[in-house]
């Protein structure tokens, strides 16, 4: 659950607007790579040893999962957390429509790395199929978050101009974040899906 907690505070930070706690998600990051560097040790060791087809395709898929959950952890650190900081810096601040769209993708995001822990525990193809069509749903939902944000833009430019890019990049940044904690599931599912 530690990218879950990145994540809530780092979508606290931005719509409080206040970056004091960046620190906090740098040390939760460190802890995160130091457990997956273990996981990594594991899996080439089991594959050493020698195992099953169903087995190797398991740890295969545990070892990208890992991968996308660091790739996501350093999206975190090295893009969102730095974004309440500017933001303050430049006396700017996302629009309450703003905030209400990235608190919804944000929560959205978190279920979904949650249920990619599920999937990937479990290995259950009806949980996974769940999450392909979450992953789905996510793309649709950032689609619509950039759509309506460049419509508030073009109705309101000087309320919502300081903050457009930042909220642009975000977007981008979850959906991306989604499709790789989510590809899980494609793993899971039986081929022919």
């Amino acid at each position: 659950g530690t990218l879950q907690n990145m994540l809530e505070i780092t979508l606290d930070m931005l719509l409080s607007g206040s970056p004091e706690k960046a620190p906090e998600i740098i040390r939760m990051e460190d802890k995160v790579n130091t457990l997956f560097k273990a996981v990594r040790a594991y899996a080439v060791d089991l594959t050493r040893k020698g195992i099953s087809e169903h087995d190797q395709r398991r740890v295969t898929a545990l070892l990208r999962y890992t991968a996308s959950l660091e790739n996501a952890g350093d999206v975190v650190c090295k893009t969102m957390i730095g974004i309440p900081e500017g933001m303050k810096k430049d006396g700017k601040q996302f629009s309450d429509e703003g905030k209400l769209e990235l608190a919804r993708l944000f929560r959205y995001l978190i279920g979904n790395s949650q249920l990619a822990a599920e999937v990937i525990m479990a290995w259950h193809p009806d949980t996974a199929g769940v999450l392909v069509q979450r992953k789905r749903a996510m793309k649709a939902m950032c689609h619509d978050s950039s759509r309506q944000h460049i419509v508030r833009l073009s109705q309101a430019p000087t309320d919502a101009m300081g903050s457009s890019s930042a909220h642009l990049d975000l977007i981008s940044d979850l959906r991306w974040m989604s499709t790789q904690i989510s590809s899980i599931g494609y793993d899971v599912l039986p081929e022919s899906e």
